[in-house]
């Protein structure tokens, strides 16, 4: 009979240590847990919002010179100030140069996304309608110190020919032509809040009104 092999991609099962103090492990067929080894390696902190997702503002940790650790992927426990903040799972294969790892949220930055209606219009002329839609990002340092914040967003892209985009502020975002992703990077002082506004235009046959009118709706998270 034929015989077809397969390769997977499995990650490592075992790792040696040599240990510098000597355990004493009672054998009563329970798990215990021991220290292996204390390093400190340089980290940089950002924080991150993704609006058109959710409200929170979370904290990553980017890690250098994790490589010569020889880290297993498997679940890990997350302490930051000497508080435990939960359990996580460490990727290694999908990190390069640094190795990232979300501290969770942080409730001392607020962030929202809102629709603006008064700058929502809808109108027909002839065989095409025109859509126009501005929405305000709000954000919020109410932290002792400045801090640093990236958030993304995005506007809507269009392959079709028919509909037509017409991206008219995005507060001094970098914009990804490819995927209508937005990027700003800020520094924000104590107590300070700044305000982003996105706003575009939108052209589309009539014909396509539920196909636009769905795309718009993934697009932008509004608030009730």
């Amino acid at each position: 009979d034929k015989v077809e092999m397969v390769e997977i991609d499995a990650p490592a099962l075992d790792l040696y240590m040599d240990l510098e103090v000597a355990y004493d492990i009672v054998a009563d067929n329970e798990p215990h847990m021991v220290s292996v080894g204390d390093f400190k390696l340089p980290v940089r902190y950002k924080y991150y919002a993704v609006p058109k997702v959710d409200d929170n503002v979370y904290l990553i940790a980017y890690v250098n010179g994790w490589q010569k650790l020889n880290l297993i992927e498997g679940d890990n426990s997350i302490y930051y100030n000497g508080a435990f903040l939960g359990n996580s799972y460490l990727y290694t294969k999908y990190s390069n140069t640094e190795l990232e790892v979300s501290l969770g949220t942080e409730k001392g930055i607020q962030i929202s996304k809102v629709k603006k209606e008064d700058k929502e219009a809808e109108k027909t002329i002839g065989t095409n309608r025109f859509v126009h839609l501005m929405y305000d990002i709000d954000v919020r340092n109410n932290k002792s110190k400045e801090v640093e914040i990236e958030i993304t967003d995005q506007v809507p892209v269009s392959s079709d020919a028919d509909i037509v985009l017409e991206i008219i502020n995005t507060s001094g975002a970098t914009v990804d032509d490819q995927s209508g992703k937005l990027t700003w990077n800020l520094k924000l002082k104590p107590a300070e809040i700044k305000k982003l506004t996105v706003e575009f235009s939108v052209k589309y046959p009539r014909s396509k009104s539920k196909q636009m009118n769905i795309a718009l709706f993934r697009f932008g998270r509004q608030k009730v």
